[in-house]
């Protein structure tokens, strides 16, 4: 059993549960509060599942929200590969996106999920993907390594939780 590095990682740990539902229940895959464009909550958003995935780049979130936060951002497109592209140099100026567990928000700025272009080439100049795409039908949400570089987590298999930790700027 490890412990959690409390130099880096808030030790106020907020636990949300394995879910129970079928099919992700042998899965680490939690029941969120819903996700929030701009702290307004998404109507489609509520009662979500959400996979906990190391292995996953992308924030992958429903068609409806995804297609709500892209439409808010000037200049960005659905290319041809079926991801979302923005001008690179709008991070500062796009859509807070916001995932809320046990209440708790969790904010991914632009500056969070954009990906700069020298880390994935973006076939149009001076365009670069995002981390938050849009998930499958069976499988609408992932919460990889786009939401997942914001927090400290928790992996708890005895009492089926996963927690989030805020991580703790050194000063």
């Amino acid at each position: 059993m490890s412990k959690v590095d409390t130099e880096r990682i808030d030790p106020n740990i907020n636990y949300a549960k394995v879910t129970d539902s079928s099919p992700y229940k042998d899965y680490w895959a939690i029941n969120i509060d819903g996700v929030s464009i701009d702290n307004q909550v998404h109507p489609e958003s509520r009662s979500i599942v959400a996979l906990v995935d190391t292995g996953t780049t992308m924030l992958l979130a429903p068609e409806a929200i995804t297609r709500d936060l892209f439409r808010r951002i000037p200049d960005a497109y659905h290319d041809y590969t079926g991801l979302y592209s923005v001008p690179c140099n709008s991070a500062n100026r796009i859509p807070n996106f916001t995932v809320i567990v046990n209440g708790e928000k969790y904010v991914l700025d632009g500056s969070k999920y954009v990906i700069p272009a020298f880390q994935l080439k973006n076939s149009r100049p001076g365009y670069c993907y995002t981390y938050i795409q849009t998930g499958s039908a069976n499988l609408p949400m992932i919460l990889g390594y786009g939401f997942l570089q914001t927090v400290g987590t928790v992996y708890n298999a005895e009492t089926r939780q996963v927690g989030f930790g805020r991580h703790i700027t050194k000063k």
